[in-house]
């Protein structure tokens, strides 16, 4: 399975190199699940070292949705100090716009994994998984996901174990099986195309 993420996350890859835009921030978000399911490092250090996707004035305005996208980055980069005072930021002050409300939630879970706080990761990941919260992130998931697992959920837990926080949340939305960070000892392109 590792082996069709990194097919999937290098397709993406290969998408991001042929055209650069800032448009749709949250889906870049979601696209580092195929990477880091993966376990291949310098897969995802590549899409860590690809701010072009971004765009880096929005990313710093905790009213956008860019700047909730942007949070995974810094959060795999393991940024602590820089993360712990975007959550800080955007918790004192909430987006105005109720779509952004939602992903509050999510900044609660990066300043506990700034403080290496297991519980209070747990339980923002369960809050992530709620019916209540995944109906309101309904339309965030793909056809390859929805109903099947929470993407940002899977997300935050895979950022935890790859960090050394090995976090146990029971939710179907969640498969365990994930989480242990296990590189595999050859990554295969399969395509001539992705050489």
């Amino acid at each position: 399975m590792k082996q069709w993420f990194y097919i999937a996350g290098n397709l993406t890859k290969m998408a991001y190199r042929m055209t650069s835009d800032t448009f749709s921030p949250g889906a870049k978000m979601l696209a580092l699940l195929p990477p880091l399911l993966s376990d291949n490092d310098l897969l995802v250090n590549w899409f860590l070292g690809h701010d072009a996707a971004y765009d880096l004035r929005r990313i710093e305005n905790h009213m956008t949705h860019d700047f909730w996208a942007y949070q995974a980055t810094i959060a795999i980069r393991g940024d602590w100090q820089r993360l712990v005072s975007r959550c800080e930021r955007v918790l004192a002050e909430p987006p105005g716009a109720s779509g952004e409300k939602k992903y509050l939630g999510d900044h609660r879970f990066y300043i506990a994994l700034a403080r290496g706080d297991i519980p209070a990761m747990e339980d923002a990941i369960r809050q992530i998984v709620t019916p209540r919260a995944l109906s309101a992130r309904a339309n965030d998931e793909g056809g390859f996901t929805k109903d099947l697992i929470s993407t940002p959920a899977v997300i935050y837990a895979k950022i935890a174990w790859r960090h050394g926080y090995h976090l146990q949340i029971d939710s179907p939305f969640i498969p365990q099986q994930w989480l242990p960070v296990a590189p595999l000892d050859l990554y295969r392109n399969r395509y001539d195309f992705l050489a």
